[in-house]
């Protein structure tokens, strides 16, 4: 379940892993047990796998400060040995998942955000708006059909008329208002700029905040702004 992080699983299991706890568990053709070094060595990996996952998911892929040393969260690391056990006494030993992301209601937003990203793009994603002038209250025709299908690629009611209407009028204020643009109901050149990004560059960026989040402490004091 990496990827729901916004992570590569191949960064913690790759195929040839996979191929080879596959093979372990096939019976050999004398019956024997599997040889105990590459039992030791797929040991030794799974295990590497384990706490790659477990420290990213918790911390994050990067310290902190890597990008920005003047970025300091105070964040609690994790303790990869107690985890281990603990993963190993529990949800592991009953085959469910581990979560140890971070529990704030931004990350878990920000996660299902990711899945609905992934299942657009998947399904084509949309098209960058046909060139063409500013598109406001009054206007017809091939742009309009088209901002409304950009708009209800993102789930916002737009209605079905070719011609630029109230409703219209209103998917369009919603969406600058998702994206802190000016919500003028007008596709101007700021407005056209963030509709034309693609669903994929959606994806990348909602995975960069995860990142983000994982740096943030456990538990965001009062008061504190978030940018």
């Amino acid at each position: 379940d990496a990827a729901a992080e916004g992570l590569d699983p191949d960064d913690y299991a790759d195929s040839a892993l996979a191929a080879d706890a596959g093979r372990l568990r096939e019976p050999g053709i004398t019956g024997l047990l599997p040889d105990p070094v590459r039992l030791a060595a797929l040991d030794l990996a799974l295990t590497r796998g384990f706490l790659r996952y477990a420290r990213h998911a918790h911390d994050g892929r990067l310290p902190s400060g890597a990008l920005d040393s003047a970025w300091v969260a105070g964040r609690d690391t994790l303790d990869l040995a107690r985890t281990l056990r603990r993963a190993l006494d529990g949800p592991l030993a009953r085959g469910e998942p581990l979560d140890l992301a971070p529990e704030r209601a931004d990350y878990r937003r920000l996660r299902e955000g990711l899945a609905r990203y992934r299942a657009i793009a998947a399904a084509g994603g949309w098209r960058p708006l046909p060139a063409g002038p500013v598109l406001k209250r009054g206007a017809a025709g091939a742009g309009v059909l088209a901002l409304r299908r950009r708009l209800a690629a993102e789930g916002d009611s737009t209605g079905r008329s070719p011609e630029f209407d109230a409703a219209l009028a209103r998917a369009l204020r919603a969406f600058q208002a998702r994206h802190g643009l000016r919500e003028s109901g007008v596709v101007d050149s700021a407005t056209r700029a963030q509709l034309d990004v693609s669903a994929a560059e959606r994806v990348r960026q909602i995975a960069v905040n995860l990142e983000r989040e994982r740096w943030l402490p456990a538990v965001l004091r009062e008061p504190h702004v978030v940018v």
